[in-house]
């Protein structure tokens, strides 16, 4: 089995959709994690370390900047990632 390299594996990457939401810092706008399209968990990956959160507030220090991000639990998800402003 060989698997896919170069210019064609790119084009993949590319092209891939994902129906998750992306979490950016409001600060840098650096990509800090996924929110699931039912916005009900939300994953955070970073080298060797994912982490998978179902419910409660979340925080996340933004790597590039420093800046401190939440999500709160009971706060409206998707309303607040389709109405944010970057």
């Amino acid at each position: 089995m060989s698997e896919k390299t170069g210019p064609s594996k790119e084009a993949d990457k590319q092209n891939f959709h994902s129906r998750d939401f992306r979490w950016k810092c409001t600060n840098c706008e650096m990509l800090l994690g996924f929110i699931s399209h039912d916005c009900k968990t939300v994953r955070i990956k970073y080298r060797d370390l994912y982490v998978a959160v179902e419910g409660g507030d979340v925080a996340c220090t933004c790597r590039r900047c420093g800046k401190v991000n939440v999500l709160k639990q009971n706060a409206p998800t998707k309303d607040f990632l389709e109405k944010r402003e970057y």
